[in-house]
């Protein structure tokens, strides 16, 4: 069944905020990964093998325990792409350390120097203000 999944700055504009998400699988080509974006996992590109990424079912599965959205997305920014779904996620909680679930999904994903506990995984933020800049 066809679905639409759209790219975060999308997401950005139409939750009118600077937002969080989620990439899954290391990034280069020389590690097996897609030629056009490089991500692989177990030296396979991840659009064949992101459903079965354990880090990212993890994730998912802790998202949906802590009443924390998601959505499928794109991880690229503006423009126009073909492209397979990698497994990328936004997640719905604005990036607001006085936001609680923030603070939870920071202390679920971080460790004590801020990169990522899950190998392979990416948490990344995107600026509304630098998406309205570029589409302008």
């Amino acid at each position: 069944m066809p679905k639409l999944v759209y790219k975060v700055g999308e997401i950005c504009l139409r939750e009118q905020q600077d937002i969080v998400f989620l990439t899954f699988g290391h990034m280069g080509e020389e590690d097996g990964g897609d030629p056009f974006t490089g991500a692989s996992w177990g030296g396979k590109p991840m659009s064949d093998v992101w459903e079965s990424m354990p880090s990212r079912k993890e994730v998912i599965h802790w998202l949906g325990a802590n009443d924390i959205g998601w959505e499928e997305c794109f991880y690229i920014y503006s423009g126009t792409i073909i492209a397979p779904y990698e497994g990328a996620i936004y997640v719905d909680v604005p990036p607001d350390k006085s936001n609680e679930k923030y603070n939870e999904l920071l202390g679920f994903l971080e460790d004590e120097k801020g990169g990522c506990v899950f190998s392979g995984v990416d948490f990344l933020f995107l600026s509304y203000e630098g998406v309205l800049k570029t589409s302008r």
